[in-house]
């Protein structure tokens, strides 16, 4: 049965806290299954059952795995609700798509959370958190509003100045750009981008000079995004300067 099939994931996920071995592959292969499922019988809420079924260890190792897991889970619900290879009526996909929308309170609080708590000093829950982001930042319908004031848009620009997290960082804030194209729509975002992503400059003039090729790149690409997402506002402002 369907509920079975629930459990033995369950039991198959809460084994992953417990293994000194961090399985990644493993992990992943049972995020996707359970989130097929979730997408195929409509189980709206597998994000909360998920997460209160394995975040309840005491320990910092079990909080960090789990912790793990679950923003595996956040990665790769939505884009295997975008699966187009995952058989599925159109209604009953849409019916998901919807649900992803009105989880994103959720998602957002539980993200928050585990950035603000100890568990926020972990290199490895740093990365997934921005992964975890940049998936849902693509397939879902987060308000520009919503994204301007969560605090983990203006701790990108910090986790830039992170060697461990610099990738992921740059990653992070061009997915923004590319989603959030149309300054009229998202002038909030807008104003937290621009002056943040302006003030990396003298970190890129300082990797041109150390010839820190990798640096220089990475920001170039978010720079280069940004001049392209909001040419049309840079000329309008240009204009209004000119007359």
């Amino acid at each position: 049965s369907i509920q079975s099939l629930k459990s033995s994931l369950f039991s198959h996920i809460a084994k992953c806290t417990q293994s000194k071995e961090n399985k990644l592959a493993v992990i992943t292969r049972l995020c996707l299954a359970l989130a097929s499922l979730a997408v195929q019988t409509r189980w709206n809420d597998v994000f909360q059952d998920l997460s209160g079924n394995i975040m309840r260890g005491t320990t910092p190792e079990y909080q960090a795995k789990s912790a793990l897991i679950v923003l595996e889970f956040v990665k790769v619900l939505p884009e295997e609700c975008f699966n187009k290879n995952l058989v599925v009526p159109s209604d009953r996909r849409e019916d998901f798509i919807r649900a992803l929308d009105h989880s994103i309170p959720y998602i957002f609080q539980f993200v928050g959370e585990l950035a603000s708590g100890p568990l926020g000093n972990d290199v490895a829950v740093q990365e997934t958190i921005f992964r975890s982001l940049i998936s849902w930042i693509r397939y879902t319908d987060i308000k520009s509003s919503d994204l301007a004031k969560f605090p983990i848009f203006r701790a990108a620009f910090n986790a830039v100045k992170s060697p461990d997290l610099f990738e992921v960082a740059i990653d992070f804030l061009v997915e923004i750009l590319r989603t959030y194209r149309n300054p009229e729509k998202s002038m909030d975002v807008v104003q937290v981008m621009v002056p943040n992503a302006m003030a990396l400059e003298p970190m890129y003039l300082e990797s041109i000079s150390k010839g820190d090729e990798d640096v220089a790149l990475g920001l170039c690409r978010l720079f280069t995004e940004m001049g392209e997402s909001y040419l049309n506002l840079l000329m309008w402002e240009q204009v209004n300067r000119q007359e």
